[in-house]
């Protein structure tokens, strides 16, 4: 399987139609910035104005009203698209791009603190794709604090323990927060929360700006980058 492999690796991939071209040029996209980022995404829409992608990608130059038109427009061509017959939804390429929509519209529900409907958002998607190859669980569990569903927040943070992580701690912190801003299990929380990831800490005491949620990250356990993500999420908590 290996050596077959390699032998279309080498190979220079030729779509056979628009449709295969507009997904080229969609992917890209996705790994370019600046000008040549747009202009794929203008080749790869022209080329297909079905492409869920395409559209995705569309909402990155579009004003706020625009937005939720092209997000919703692109969750219901994906939807139908969607094949659930697999055991590991996420594995079958051509169902990624409609939990991409879905997530990319619940993220900017959650920027604009449509919390409810960002969650409907994120829980449907983890209803599909339970394994969560895309991180969805830690704005999941943000969403839930933020509506002041604190069981569930516990709750889903107890079903993902595997990947308990800085995000979960400074999570538990928030959580502690709500319930005795002075209380000696908030200071703990906190306490545990910088030893997981300290550059938090000094985001919090310093009234840091948020960042806009990344559309991918390489992200390593108390970093810079894993920090930006977590006070991304925590910030509209606090």
């Amino acid at each position: 399987m290996s050596r077959y492999i390699d032998i279309y690796r080498e190979k220079e991939y030729i779509p056979k139609d628009d449709k295969e071209a507009s997904q080229k040029y969609a992917y890209e996209a996705y790994s370019a910035a600046g000008p040549l980022r747009e202009n794929s995404m203008k080749l790869a829409y022209l080329l297909d104005k079905l492409n869920v992608d395409a559209i995705l990608l569309r909402t990155e130059y579009v004003d706020d009203t625009e937005k939720p038109v092209l997000f919703k427009q692109a969750i219901q061509i994906g939807e139908q698209q969607l094949d659930p017959n697999f055991e590991a939804v996420w594995g079958y390429l051509p169902n990624r791009p409609y939990l991409r929509a879905l997530f990319k519209y619940g993220l900017w529900c959650f920027e604009k603190q449509d919390f409810k409907e960002a969650f409907d958002l994120f829980n449907k998607i983890l209803q599909l794709n339970p394994a969560d190859h895309q991180g969805v669980r830690y704005p999941a569990v943000a969403t839930l604090i933020a509506s002041n569903r604190i069981e569930e927040a516990e709750s889903l943070m107890s079903h993902y323990q595997d990947s308990d992580n800085a995000f979960f701690s400074w999570f538990r912190w928030t959580i502690e927060k709500k319930k005795g801003f002075f209380s000696k299990e908030t200071q703990d929380a906190f306490e545990l929360a910088s030893e997981d990831n300290a550059y938090v800490a000094n985001y919090y005491r310093t009234k840091a700006p948020v960042s806009t949620y990344p559309n991918s990250a390489a992200i390593t356990p108390d970093s810079p980058e894993e920090a930006k993500v977590i006070w991304t999420l925590l910030q509209p908590l606090i």
